[in-house]
């Protein structure tokens, strides 16, 4: 939605120094706007939308490649995997 773009926008303003993996997961999870209108959104109801995964890729200048990766499936327990580049290739 728009104003999703907007609040990621504003969020990406907020910030001069260079980002980091967890910066970009704190994004991911943020819960202004509520249950519908969040970045991360839980839904205000059982059939209302939700975010189902985040997916952040994090290659830092001379450092290795990350994978964070969040699933949230309706009726299962949340999931987080962190992974090094070592652990992906």
């Amino acid at each position: 939605s728009d104003r999703r773009l907007r609040r990621i926008e504003t969020l990406l303003r907020e910030r001069q120094t260079p980002w980091t993996l967890e910066d970009f997961v704190a994004l991911s999870d943020d819960r202004q706007g509520g249950p519908d209108l969040a970045l991360w959104r839980t839904g205000a109801t059982p059939a209302g939308k939700r975010t189902l995964a985040a997916w952040i890729v994090h290659v830092p200048p001379g450092g290795p490649a990350r994978l964070y990766l969040r699933i949230a499936n309706p009726n299962e327990p949340e999931a987080i995997h962190r992974l090094e580049k070592a652990d992906l290739f």
